[in-house]
């Protein structure tokens, strides 16, 4: 079984690059049929079209459509904007859609390159005028001719002569507005984000880091592969991943023997095939997650022969790592839990590729709400890890369509909830044990405010580790982790 990715730029179906294909295998093509229906509907998400694109596609054009398909929805309001400016009654959906497209490629281009500024200090810098240029490449451009010539041609094809006019007039037309919104443009628009986002984060942590964490989500995320053999080597094409900005983030009051045992990532290379890839998911040797992801099984610091709970479980990245933990003893217990739906059937399909050994710890399934679960019935456990549903803005490198349908709302329903799921969760510790509590969230609402509320209802716990990863701070998606403990 085929372990599921949680990387989007890790493409999840795969054929043999030396069959050949027809006018099927057009990377473009998928790329514009995926924004049209991405714009058609608000509840589409950017992960779950691609992931049912047709296998009748080369890997090559694959690649090609997700990278054009992502970087329309990672510039998705700086194109809108763009088009909307130019255009006075709204075009057809693929005619937008092939719009859109085109300058994916184009702002993909010319933003190659763009350097993030270092975080030259922890203070706040909330004074300074954007420094940042986000588009290095626009004013020695000569990308923007070939592309509007393609997309031209295309769309006579496809649609009509006429509208192929009206593209070209308004291609043609992008590149002096671009150099006005960069000019007078706020930050959200230059980089996509909500203004209300971007001034929360200059609020809370300056404007040096916000204009850094702004620029790596525009930047395509990079396919991370954990790599669980310790006795065979991947392939040489695959490039070590050290990740050791990853322990340095963790504040413990005791040693984590975790951190003496830090698994093995790699970067999939240029020269990396995808199909080995593929069979290295397959297998079970490998699996697609950000390093990031390391930090919460971390904190658990699971033992050999103890007894753990993975609450809100699926896909199950966070749950592989606390499994390769208990080591081979019989004595140990996984449990893993997660609400019934296909997600748990991911869980149920990883954990399958990844434990091969019939003879290591018990491993349990339980499709189930939290709320409903009785601690009469599971039991109690050594350690519980509750990686709480958030608004993911840790991770809108990964998941660029996140900021489009965040609103700030969000993020108070998720503080609301989350505060119902560690109270739930600690009824599951056992005398003894620990409490870890982890979102991919950077702010710091469902966060420490969470942990904070939740101290102030239960003062017998208290905090005995935290860690913070973003990719501003570490390179790695965002996450926050705290491990609780009684006394």
């Amino acid at each position: 079984m085929r372990p599921s990715s949680d990387s989007s730029d890790l493409p999840t179906k795969v054929v043999l690059p030396k069959k050949k294909h027809g006018a099927s295998a057009d990377g473009w093509r998928h790329a514009v049929a995926l924004c049209e229906k991405f714009v058609s509907r608000s509840d589409q998400k950017a992960d779950a079209l691609l992931n049912n694109l047709t296998t009748d596609i080369s890997s090559e054009e694959r690649r090609r459509c997700q990278r054009l398909f992502y970087g329309a929805v990672r510039h998705m309001r700086l194109i809108d904007h763009l088009l909307d400016t130019l255009i006075s009654r709204p075009p057809r959906v693929q005619l937008r859609a092939m719009l859109a497209i085109a300058l994916a490629e184009w702002l993909e281009n010319i933003a190659a390159g763009a350097i993030p500024p270092p975080l030259s200090s922890g203070k706040k810098d909330d004074e300074g005028i954007p420094s940042v240029d986000f588009f290095p490449g626009l004013e020695k451009d000569e990308s923007l001719p070939k592309i509007v010539d393609f997309t031209v041609e295309r769309v006579k094809k496809a649609l009509s002569p006429g509208e192929g006019k009206l593209v070209n007039a308004v291609l043609r037309r992008i590149p002096p507005l671009l150099t006005e919104i960069l000019q007078s443009g706020s930050l959200g628009l230059k980089t996509s984000h909500p203004d209300w986002l971007v001034r929360r984060w200059i609020a809370e942590r300056g404007s040096e880091w916000t204009e850094r964490e702004l620029l790596l989500n525009q930047t395509p995320a990079e396919p991370w592969l954990c790599w669980r053999n310790p006795t065979v080597s991947p392939p040489p094409s695959w490039t070590p991943a050290p990740i050791d900005t990853l322990p340095a983030a963790i504040d413990s009051d005791s040693t984590l023997s975790s951190t003496a045992r830090l698994p093995r990532f790699f970067r999939l290379g240029v020269a990396a095939e995808w199909y080995i890839a593929h069979q290295a998911l397959a297998s079970g040797q490998a699996y697609a997650q950000d390093p990031a992801t390391w930090l919460a099984p971390a904190l658990a610091d699971a033992q050999s022969g103890e007894a753990i709970l993975d609450l809100c479980a699926a896909p199950g990245g966070k749950t592989c790592h606390l499994l390769t933990a208990l080591g081979n003893d019989p004595a140990g217990l996984l449990v893993a839990l997660d609400q019934p739906g296909p997600r748990i059937n991911q869980l149920d399909e990883n954990l399958r590729a990844w434990s091969t050994d019939d003879d290591g710890p018990e491993v349990h399934l339980v499709a189930l709400n939290l709320m409903d679960a009785q601690a009469e019935e599971l039991g109690a456990f050594h350690a519980v890890l509750l990686d709480a549903p958030c608004s993911n803005t840790g991770v809108i490198r990964r998941r660029p369509d996140i900021k489009l349908r965040l609103r700030p709302d969000d993020i108070t329903n998720c503080v609301e909830l989350q505060i119902s799921l560690l109270t739930k969760a600690a009824e599951f510790v056992a005398d003894g044990g620990r409490l870890i509590y982890s979102t991919c969230s950077l702010e710091p609402e469902e966060n420490a405010g969470v942990v904070e509320q939740f101290l102030e209802a239960n003062p017998e716990w208290r905090i005995t580790a935290n860690a913070e990863s973003s990719p501003a701070d570490t390179g790695f998606d965002g996450a926050s982790v705290f491990r609780l403990e009684r006394g």
